[in-house]
């Protein structure tokens, strides 16, 4: 990793731009922003670790919410994401709501492991990860859920738990994990959201070609494996992007594939309450791990695929791509609508270069 200088004490700010106006930006074009970075109590700063494909919206506080990597002197250079980030395009505001109580500690051998530090056992926090797809905010419940993810150098390796994050109390909570309860098992790039129609966090898990479905209570914390659905057959959730239709309420994944390749444009909606899965017109682009949300007020959807912007239209099921893109590749990066402002906040960059982006759709 690179290295990098932190004066104790004093919070990184990157040279910032001035309070934005939602409504006055450019349509279809994506604007490139510098926030300012506010909250953090040991200083640092932020360092994307560029695993992050996956964003929400907060409507009590307006905010779009991630989970990124900050680095400071306590917790040192991890690779993993250990802060809730909180972002308000109209005041161009980043606050870190939330950093993890672990650390980065050197080994003999030129690794590291991730360790707790004493914090930890009064305010125990999830440990530091590659969320990938496992974060959603039920806003109903006003917390955020983080589940399984990517974490070599844990004591006790990959995560297999589900944390709460109560927003009002900035406390995170372990709601389950492996063993204890049913749990998901750990499949890596599962992705999940939050069902208002239904009141419960959606997990896909996609192993050995078949497709499972896991429901979370918020009100119980209780997991529950669907039955699999003929309709599931050949739907790809793992590295695909997920949102929430909040018109039709359902739950639609777009892309997925192998880890590593981009090999799927598919789109594909699940409806909770009947677990039937329905299939959308393809992309024209394949995509693994893109960029994807939901615009409830234009009712369309947007999704970063290796650097254009793509569109689609249920109302008559086809795909478009926007003449005007300037998105730094989509790849594994946050895009996320905000509801309150009408716009599309991209979160991504790596190492030392963050990159935040507006977009507002026309």
């Amino acid at each position: 990793m690179k290295s990098f200088a932190l004066a104790a004490g004093v919070l990184f700010l990157a040279a910032t731009t001035h309070a934005v106006n939602p409504a006055s930006l450019p349509p279809n074009t994506w604007i490139g922003v510098i926030p300012k970075y506010v909250g953090a109590p040991d200083g640092g700063r932020l360092f994307p670790m560029g695993w992050n494909n996956k964003g929400a919206y907060d409507p009590s506080s307006r905010r779009t919410v991630t989970m990124d990597r900050w680095c400071d002197k306590i917790r040192g250079g991890t690779i993993y994401a250990n802060a809730v980030l909180a972002y308000d395009p109209a005041t161009n505001t980043c606050m870190v709501l939330k950093l993890n109580n672990w650390k980065k500690e050197d080994t003999p051998n030129g690794g590291y492991k991730t360790v707790e530090f004493p914090a930890h056992a009064q305010g125990p926090t999830p440990i530091d990860r590659h969320p990938l797809g496992g974060l959603a905010l039920a806003f109903d419940f006003n917390s955020l859920y983080l589940s399984n993810g990517l974490n070599q150098t844990g004591p006790h390796g990959h995560p297999n738990d589900t944390w709460k994050f109560d927003l009002a109390g900035n406390k995170w909570s372990k709601v389950a994990e492996k063993g204890a309860n049913p749990h998901p098992p750990h499949v890596c790039c599962d992705v999940m959201t939050y069902d208002a129609k239904n009141k419960s966090i959606v997990l896909f898990s996609t192993a050995g070609g078949q497709t499972t479905t896991w429901l979370l209570d918020p009100a119980k914390g209780e997991w529950k494996s669907a039955p699999i659905d003929a309709s599931a057959k050949g739907v790809m959730a793992q590295g695909s992007g997920i949102c929430y239709d909040s018109k039709r309420g359902q739950v639609v994944i777009f892309g997925g594939g192998h880890q590593y390749d981009s090999t799927s444009g598919s789109l594909s909606a699940y409806t909770t309450a009947t677990n039937q899965w329905t299939r959308r017109k393809a992309c024209p682009a394949a995509a693994n791990a893109p960029g994807f949300a939901y615009d409830s007020k234009h009712d369309v959807f947007l999704a970063g695929i290796a650097g254009a912007t793509w569109v689609y239209n249920p109302a008559n099921d086809t795909w478009r791509q926007l003449a005007k893109d300037g998105l730094p590749e989509a790849r594994w990066k946050s895009i996320t609508y905000n509801t309150a402002y009408d716009v599309f906040v991209y979160q991504g960059g790596t190492w030392d270069r963050p990159v935040w982006k507006l977009f507002r759709y026309n």
